[in-house]
């Protein structure tokens, strides 16, 4: 038997990712355009690392997750 919260996590309601990227700018525009669609979202923030050899600035990937049933409407807002 499987237990509320997995069956939760798990089940049709889980994320699914619908893009990621570098661009901070980038980033917040989609974020603000699914926001403004009232779509819930997730996000993930991956490999955050330093410059190399000295280089100054931070190396991130942002990842946006939607909930499933909402994935097409998430695509179509974004234009993907």
């Amino acid at each position: 038997m499987i237990h509320k919260p997995f069956r939760n996590l798990f089940g049709n309601k889980s994320w699914e990712l619908v893009f990621s990227t570098h661009d901070l700018i980038h980033y917040y525009k989609r974020v603000g355009a699914l926001k403004n669609e009232g779509i819930e979202i997730k996000t993930k923030t991956l490999s955050c690392v330093g410059g190399k050899e000295g280089a100054t600035g931070l190396a991130c990937i942002y990842q946006v997750y939607v909930r499933r049933p909402v994935i097409h409407q998430a695509y179509e807002t974004l234009e993907l």
